[in-house]
């Protein structure tokens, strides 16, 4: 009987540490999360370097922090958990904490991330216009978008700027340098 019990502790406390393991990759912020940045991106210090000429130190991240906002819906690059909060990037190349829910991108042919042009609002979601979010299966006149709660909304290509397409597109332009040793 203990032998019997010892093993239900031993697979319920295996099935508990798989169910906590992260995965990188891209994810959805979900309501009730929390971002925190920790470090400028690159058109952060240009537009610091452009307007303060004075370098990026605390009080100018803790700026960053009151102005940039984050909403339910928008796709960050999560690369690593610590504590209680995920490390990652967003879009813009800022280095985020998340804490709180987010869902794994889902990945189906045509997917990344997309910038929306304007305010878009579909079967009770709306999409904020100057966000990044996650496109999960791209198409020639709409593309799907993860929403929030694992819902998804059709939007017109229109309405969305897809960074992956115009990647795709400027690669035969660029010149790529070897990396030496």
């Amino acid at each position: 009987m203990k032998l019997s019990i010892l093993s239900l502790v031993f697979i319920a406390t295996c099935f508990s540490a798989k169910a906590q393991e992260f995965k990188p990759d891209w994810y959805v912020l979900e309501p009730g999360a929390s971002v925190g940045i920790v470090k400028a991106g690159i058109n952060d210090l240009m537009l610091f370097t452009a307007t303060n000429q004075k370098a990026v130190d605390r009080n100018s991240i803790q700026e960053l922090n009151n102005h940039i906002n984050y909403n339910a819906g928008d796709a960050v690059l999560l690369y690593a958990k610590v504590k209680d909060a995920y490390m990652g990037t967003d879009i813009e190349g800022r280095t985020i904490l998340v804490k709180g829910n987010v869902t794994p991108a889902e990945h189906l042919k045509g997917s990344g991330v997309a910038y929306m042009k304007a305010d878009y609002k579909a079967n009770g979601i709306t999409l904020h216009g100057r966000e990044y979010v996650w496109v999960k299966k791209g198409g020639q006149s709409s593309v799907l978008i993860q929403a929030t709660g694992k819902r998804s909304v059709d939007v017109p290509k229109d309405k969305v700027y897809m960074i992956d397409e115009t990647t795709e597109e400027m690669m035969p332009t660029i010149s790529f340098k070897n990396i030496g040793n």
